[in-house]
């Protein structure tokens, strides 16, 4: 029974096929701008044959030049893609260097940021131990110049007693002598 059918459906496209030549009712020819879709056949008054079981190709001069056109053309826009596709690849490594180059600049400026922080704490110590040993400096030296006083003022001291002794000592002396003399 298929058998039958499909070669019923064959003699009528032999014969559609051979009306084809002798009437212009498949496809008319059209600018070469636009694309013809061999997979239908355009019969009288807009109407299209359609098969259910199967897909079937009519296929005439000028669908085979478009397909043979279509297929050039694919070609070249294969050819025309390839460099496309590496400008893409090379566009999509740029990106990603970007972007790596965009989260190295992240990480080193919260590097900076914290090495900054850390510099303020260090110099906010060093400065408070500066400030300390500046005022230990202050009161030391007030210390050494107390000291130097009290050092000279004992000497002072120290030198009007061994004067008031030496005198002492000299007018006993003298009056020693005076009194064994006399």
């Amino acid at each position: 029974m298929k058998a039958a059918l499909l070669l019923i459906i064959c003699a009528m496209h032999l014969c559609l096929l051979k009306g084809q030549n002798s009437r212009p009712l498949i496809v008319t020819k059209v600018p070469c701008d636009t694309l013809v879709d061999i997979d239908t056949l355009v019969g009288i008054k807009n109407k299209s044959i359609f098969f259910g079981y199967d897909t079937l190709f009519i296929i005439n001069k000028f669908g085979v030049t478009e397909f043979v056109r279509c297929v050039s053309d694919l070609k070249k826009l294969k050819d025309l893609s390839g460099p496309l596709n590496s400008l893409s690849g090379d566009l999509s490594v740029i990106q990603n260097n970007v972007d790596s180059m965009y989260m190295n600049m992240r990480l080193l400026t919260a590097f900076i940021n914290k090495y900054e922080e850390e510099t303020k704490l260090r110099l906010e110590a060093l400065s408070t131990g500066n400030n300390r040993l500046t005022e230990n400096l202050e009161s030391i030296t007030r210390q050494l110049d107390e000291a130097r006083r009290l050092i000279k003022a004992e000497k002072w001291k120290s030198l009007g007693v061994k004067i008031l002794w030496g005198s002492g000592g000299v007018v006993v002396g003298g009056l020693i002598m005076t009194a064994l003399l006399l």
